[in-house]
């Protein structure tokens, strides 16, 4: 691999690179990667990709994440391995063009400190933010303030203890399976005035502050329904479309499920998406139908309904 790049004159740049490189021996460290990531930051004007793949976790090696101020596109897939953001040797050294940062199967080293630096400081162009399945065992903080930023994406984030984000332009956020069971506390702060796609599936923070949310959005979903996640369901007036799916009943127990469905109060919408898993649980019936409950046909302003 090494050999192949080397071949490239020195003032020759690179529209997209991408390597995939997969290591089965303990010996590997992380000189190659950080290696191929210093050529990217040198050559790399478009999409620069690179996955590396170990059957080892390398738990004492940091990939040194150089700053790519000429790529408009960065993935990185590292499996086994912990990433490192070095820290700006000038004020100037940021990622100046870029626009998507994709992040996943990997650890950071520093528990979202220089992934929150990097986003909030250092790329005055990102607009998608992609993070899955980071973390492994870390607990993790993420604080991201951004005027670009339109599209957020946390998924399988390890342990996120807080999540911080004012992003004044941002359209769309998706939340997943990051948030820990409530042994660790978690805490959520969002800032978002322009949203418009609300996705969570996740649990509820112990503490969250949405009062810098529009109240009314185009797509509003929820995957989990409880005493809490109702309560951040609550917050929102109005969407065009509203997604509840799928609904696990069997999560509480028969009476409390049919007084929380009686009870809530949801956004007026213009089209429902509801699914029930029912798993042989109880599903209470509603003026005859198991499946909508008056709070749900009363909030329907008009369109249709899907189940």
């Amino acid at each position: 691999m090494n050999g192949v790049l080397r071949r490239y004159a020195a003032d020759v740049d690179i529209t997209d690179l991408t390597i995939r490189y997969l290591y089965n021996f303990p010996e590997f460290d992380e000189a190659p990667a950080t290696a191929w990531a210093e050529f990217a930051a040198r050559r790399v004007t478009g999409r620069f990709d690179l996955s590396v793949h170990t059957q080892y976790r390398i738990p004492d090696e940091f990939i040194d994440l150089p700053c790519l101020k000429k790529a408009m596109e960065i993935s990185l897939c590292f499996v086994g391995m912990v990433v490192w953001f070095s820290l700006p040797a000038a004020a100037v050294d940021k990622f100046t063009r870029l626009t998507k940062l994709q992040m996943s199967e990997l650890r950071l080293s520093d528990n979202g400190e220089g992934i929150s630096d990097v986003v909030s400081r250092r790329c005055p162009c990102l607009e998608i933010l992609e993070l899955e399945r980071v973390g492994e065992l870390d607990v993790i903080s993420l604080t991201l303030r951004s005027e670009s930023l339109l599209i957020l994406r946390i998924v399988s984030v390890s342990y996120l203890r807080r999540l911080e984000v004012e992003a004044g332009n941002l359209r769309e956020i998706q939340v997943e399976d990051s948030f820990p069971e409530s042994y660790i506390p978690a805490a959520m702060r969002l800032s978002m005035p322009a949203m418009e796609v609300f996705h969570w599936r996740d649990r509820c923070p112990d503490e969250f502050d949405m009062t810098r949310l529009p109240m009314c959005l185009k797509e509003l979903f929820f995957h989990v329904f409880d005493h809490d996640i109702v309560d951040m369901m609550e917050y929102f007036s109005r969407v065009d479309v509203l997604r509840l799916n799928p609904i696990l009943p069997c999560a509480l127990g028969s009476e409390e499920l049919e007084s929380l469905l009686h009870r809530v109060q949801l956004p007026y919408y213009s089209e429902l998406d509801l699914g029930v898993i029912t798993n042989g649980a109880y599903v209470p019936k509603f003026n005859g139908d198991p499946c909508m409950p008056d709070a749900l046909a009363a909030n329907r302003s008009s369109g249709g309904i899907k189940r």
